[in-house]
């Protein structure tokens, strides 16, 4: 019998967590949504790819509100510069949280590293029924971008066997500069 403890089979409803500590990632998806509060925010999801990392392939949702704030803008900021210590400001071509298409286009399919923390969180089903449960988060980007010797590792993790190190899927025709997407009852905040 091949069981795997690291695996929820199916169960649990939702992602699987991802262990505690430091990731090597890349943004497989990044959109423009609305919070239950009405502020504009994106919604990323990060792959884990490192292939010496047990949780290579699980995801990590992160939701960055997009308010004057540590946790808002803050966090956008450490994001971009994790991805790319020079990245520039919207006015010289950098990201403008404002435009799906500048999220598509310096975030999806970008590696970085970051570290991961879990948040034990109580919520009410719609069957009104009290739930818990443990939901991973990140905890901190590392800002100064992935080091040479991460580069080399994932470079030759996905060399072997003609893999592609960076596939993520890209998001509709471009054309999603529409403003933010409606509210999300799903959204855990």
């Amino acid at each position: 019998m091949g069981f795997d403890p690291r695996n929820n089979y199916g169960g649990g409803g939702g992602k699987a967590v991802v262990a505690e500590g430091p990731h090597l990632v890349y943004v497989t998806a990044a959109e423009k949504r609305v919070s239950k509060t009405g502020n504009p925010m994106i919604k990323c999801t990060f792959t884990v790819i490192d292939k010496q990392d047990h949780d290579e392939g699980k995801e990590i949702d992160e939701y960055i509100v997009l308010v004057e704030t540590p946790w808002g803008f803050g966090k956008l900021a450490r994001l971009c510069r994790s991805i790319d210590p020079d990245m520039p400001d919207a006015d010289s071509g950098g990201l403008d949280p404002e435009s799906q298409k500048s999220i598509n286009d310096l975030l999806l399919g970008q590696p970085l590293a970051l570290t991961v923390q879990h948040e034990h969180e109580q919520w009410r089903g719609r069957d009104g029924k009290q739930r818990q449960g443990v939901k991973s988060r990140v905890d901190r980007f590392r800002g100064e971008g992935l080091t040479d010797a991460e580069k080399d590792r994932l470079l030759a993790s996905y060399s072997e066997g003609g893999e592609q190190f960076l596939t993520p899927p890209l998001p509709g025709d471009g054309a999603d500069d529409e403003g933010p997407v409606p509210p999300d009852d799903d959204i855990p905040f």
